[in-house]
């Protein structure tokens, strides 16, 4: 036999006994059971203030339950803005709803009530925009029918309204000369009417925000986050990514004095840059300028006259040269330096007429193997016009 079937008959033997138990109490009850007892004394009725005293102690005691929290506190702060920066328990209204804000926070595109891909993190619905109602009744025909809506309204001073709620017509009566005459059909059948609506700025949600900024001196209007804001010069650069230095030149006295100069015409000479000058002069007095040409060996050299300094080599001359005039159109006093060293066997030299003797005469031949220079200056005076030849050094 199992355990569970051991307990279950225990269990019933127990039951048995305590239901013979109680048959046999009854009987012995009845068989003790003595005559009946005198009728006791009338007690008395107690006061109420000893029945306060009786009942007092069997009123429960009420607990004082604790403190509630603090209630939050909201406050209404008009149309949302994007860019705006809204605390914990600010209500604003959206597309004809209402939200609250959930936490401290900059408003921009993503967390836009109802449209941001995360605005249930800063916003809570106060109440949402009711459903359209039914559409009115439209206005029907002239006078004399039975339409609904406005049938008639004469501009004037007095106003009357005549017929039913569900047939309202609409008097004005007074001095006025011009009457508008009756409103009927459609309301955008009102061709006047129409016509005022027309001419107004429709409404726009761009033009709402931009309407809800304030304007501050020296700020900028600009996108960010495709919504329009207010921002600082700074702000403004920092989203462009300028930086000052970088970007931006920074201010520079030197270059607000440059800004008042008048830009000369055509190509300006830079300080490195190799240019070729067109329809330049150059005055040798006024302007300190060298040009420097050589050849290794030429029969007709031809070394350059219209710079204040001006420098001609050759470093192995092997044939006879007659040297030609100085390119250029040379001014009064210009320099001319000639070195000429042969390649190893003297050569003949000869000189164009713009080459005249100035207390040195103009050398015939090179010496072999020696460099010889030569100085030679312009001179305009007397009407001679020619470049005379005033220093020679011949290498001992």
């Amino acid at each position: 036999m199992n355990e569970e079937r051991k307990n279950k008959l225990k269990l019933l033997r127990a039951q048995r006994l305590l239901k013979d138990a109680d048959e046999a109490e009854g009987v012995v009850t009845e068989y003790l059971k003595g005559d009946p007892g005198s009728d006791g004394q009338d007690g008395r009725t107690p006061t109420k203030k000893e029945l306060a005293g009786l009942i007092e102690p069997l009123i429960p005691k009420a607990i004082p339950g604790k403190d509630g929290k603090d209630g939050k506190t909201y406050t209404y702060v008009g149309s949302w803005k994007s860019g705006q920066a809204y605390k914990e328990g600010d209500v604003v209204e959206h597309e004809g709803s209402s939200f609250v804000t959930l936490q401290d926070h900059t408003s921009k595109n993503v967390n836009e009530p109802d449209n941001g891909s995360e605005w249930l993190q800063y916003w809570g619905v106060v109440a949402r925009k009711g459903a359209k109602g039914q559409d009115g009744y439209s206005s029907g025909g002239g006078g004399g029918g039975s339409s609904s809506g406005v049938q008639s309204v004469t501009a004037g001073t007095n106003v009357t309204i005549t017929g039913t709620a569900q047939n309202p017509i609409i008097n004005a009566t007074g001095g006025g000369a011009s009457t508008w005459g009756s409103i009927t059909g459609t309301l955008s059948s009102q061709t006047d009417l129409q016509t005022a609506l027309d001419a107004k700025q429709p409404l726009d949600t761009d033009l709402t925000t931009i309407a809800g900024l304030t304007a501050t001196t020296d700020n900028f209007m600009v996108s960010v986050a495709s919504a329009w804001a207010s921002r600082t010069p700074a702000q403004v650069r920092t989203t462009l990514g300028l930086v000052i230095g970088t970007n931006v030149q920074a201010w520079d006295a030197d270059l607000d004095t440059w800004a008042t100069k008048t830009a000369p015409s055509g190509t300006v000479l830079g300080t490195t840059d190799s240019q070729v000058l067109t329809n330049k002069t150059l005055i040798a007095s006024t302007n300190v300028t060298e040009e420097i040409t050589s050849a290794t060996s030429s029969s007709a050299p031809a070394p350059t006259g219209g710079s204040l300094r001006n420098a001609y080599d050759l470093t192995a001359l092997a044939v006879g040269a007659t040297f030609a005039a100085p390119s250029g159109t040379p001014a009064h006093r210009n320099k001319l330096w000639i070195t000429i060293k042969d390649n190893g066997s003297a050569q003949t030299l000869a000189w164009n007429a713009a080459y005249v003797a100035g207390g040195v005469a103009l050398p015939t031949t090179t010496v072999l193997g020696k460099i010889l220079n030569l100085g030679f200056m312009y001179n305009t005076n007397n009407g001679l016009n020619k470049w005379q030849l005033v220093a020679s050094a011949q290498e001992a």
